[in-house]
């Protein structure tokens, strides 16, 4: 079994590594979904560690496993998306916010 940082030798440690990665991204889309963004930046530091131990795989361009390729990817593409969602919501509430601001201060300067 490969460890943290530990490198990927043999098929059993790359499904192991590789099968916590997308587990631990799934949680993420959950939680970016949720939007608990501070969850998701903690857990980014563990994916981080399984990403290089897999990249550095030897088994990652075999095509037999192009499919847990392909999820791992598309799992990324999803929490980018949820993520920059949350981001629009804050954004837009920032907005609200700063109009009210303005208004309250326009009511205090007429008053």
């Amino acid at each position: 079994m490969s460890g943290a940082g530990m490198p990927v030798t043999s098929e059993n440690d790359f499904e192991s590594v590789i099968g916590e990665l997308e587990s631990l991204l799934k949680r993420q889309l959950d939680l970016a979904r949720k939007g608990n963004i501070g969850e998701v930046e903690t857990l980014a530091g563990r994916a981080g560690e399984l990403i290089e131990q897999v990249s550095q795989s030897r088994y990652l361009s075999q095509p037999r496993f192009e499919a847990r390729r392909s999820a791992v990817q598309q799992l990324y593409g999803e929490i980018a998306l949820a993520v920059s969602a949350q981001m629009d919501e804050v954004s837009n509430a920032l907005g609200k916010i700063h109009k009210g601001r303005k208004t309250i201060t326009l009511y205090r300067e007429n008053i």
